[in-house]
């Protein structure tokens, strides 16, 4: 049996209910992990009552069943299975990318425990490592990050701090010194934008200085079409100051009294795993078999698309609808021969929601995502 043969997905091999699977798992998770000290990436919650594997047999052919999964990293996931899995088997599993749908992501067997009665605990090693963010949906404010262990050394990068605590400046260059991190500090909210015409990797916010300040000026950065993560930092607990820090569309959040460990792996996220800082701005060539004969052409293109973001932004804010239009034209008519298929798209579907309002300002959000997809593509020639 093939994997796209048909067969019952409905259930996993184990035959549990939902109710007693997430009973099993919770047991699971409450025993001591001896590995946990070990491992280098970190696990993240991702339970799938029925997740697709195909098996591939030593002798050809594969067989295709489902099993439950407890949980995920970039290197790997973990599952339950109703049989022993010898090491080394290849196979590969079915994952939902959030933006490309279905995809298979091939892996070996790790490591194979039994747990209970028929009940396996598997190991699968990815044979490439994977953006968990792509396929599991992260609450910023949850601190998950996808490295247990940080080697400081490895750290370079330019950061913005963005604070009017001298202390916590003081504090932060501490604990980044055995790093190559450039900290570049700004102690007023409302330079954070104008900063940014120079690179920078990530940005520290301070939201305790000046809550309301620094909200705005998260803001006002995703507005002007920038997709550079925002690590927001504070000592406010509280749900409205969580929920004001999610609303920001800040990309991660570090609680005060501010720990090494923590701001390490955070900052490593996004430095040193290059994740994006906000998910509708995940700009990357679809197209991956852009004619070569085009790449002088797909260069030059991809450095227009810096200006149109700028010009965009631009056309927003004083809602220039026909440079608008001319630009979306542009974008959609070129975009996918040279690697911006997405981009292409982004373009259309803002320029369809402009032609149906009759003006820039109901498809903003719309824009905004075309803007930081611009601003952040990269040629795929």
């Amino acid at each position: 049996m093939t994997a796209d043969a048909s067969f019952n997905y409905r259930n996993n091999t184990l035959n549990l209910s939902a109710e007693r699977l997430a009973i099993l798992m919770d047991e699971l998770d409450q025993m001591n992990d001896d590995a946990t000290a070990r491992r280098n990436h970190a696990r993240l919650e991702y339970r799938k009552h029925s997740m697709a594997v195909e098996v591939f047999q030593p002798s050809g052919g594969s067989v295709v069943f489902c099993v439950a999964c407890r949980n995920i990293s970039r290197g790997g996931l973990s599952v339950l299975h109703s049989s022993y899995m010898h090491l080394g088997t290849k196979c590969r599993v079915k994952l939902r990318h959030k933006h490309q749908g279905d995809q298979w992501i091939l892996a070996t067997v790790a490591q194979c425990q039994h747990v209970t009665g028929r009940v396996h605990s598997v190991g699968m090693k990815f044979v490439r490592e994977i953006e968990v963010n792509d396929y599991v949906r992260v609450d910023p404010l949850d601190e998950s990050y996808s490295l247990e262990r940080v080697d400081p050394e490895k750290l370079e990068g330019r950061v913005l701090l963005v604070s009017g605590s001298e202390i916590d400046k003081g504090l932060i260059e501490v604990y980044l010194s055995d790093t190559s991190i450039k900290l570049v500090h700004v102690p007023e909210y409302s330079d954070m934008v104008g900063r940014l015409s120079e690179p920078f990797h990530a940005v520290l916010c301070d939201f305790d200085s000046n809550p309301k300040a620094a909200y705005t000026g998260v803001q006002s950065l995703r507005e002007s079409g920038h997709s550079l993560p925002v690590i927001a930092i504070s000592s406010d607990l509280s749900e409205s100051s969580r929920d004001a820090i999610r609303d920001s569309r800040a990309s991660a959040f570090v609680p005060k009294p501010l720990k090494r460990y923590t701001l390490l792996r955070a900052l490593a996220e996004f430095v040193l795993l290059k994740r994006a800082g906000d998910d509708a701005d995940a700009a990357r060539p679809t197209n991956h078999e852009t004619d070569p004969s085009l790449k002088a052409l797909a260069e030059i293109f991809s450095e227009d698309l810096q200006t149109f973001a700028d010009e965009l932004a631009r056309c927003q804010k004083e809602d220039d609808q026909q440079t608008f239009r001319q630009i979306c034209t542009r974008i959609r008519g070129t975009g996918p021969l040279l690697g911006h298929a997405a981009i292409a798209d982004a373009a259309n579907k803002a320029m369809a929601a402009v032609d149906s309002a009759g003006s820039l300002d109901p498809a903003r959000e719309l824009i905004n995502t075309l803007i930081s997809l611009c601003r952040h593509a990269r040629s795929a020639a």
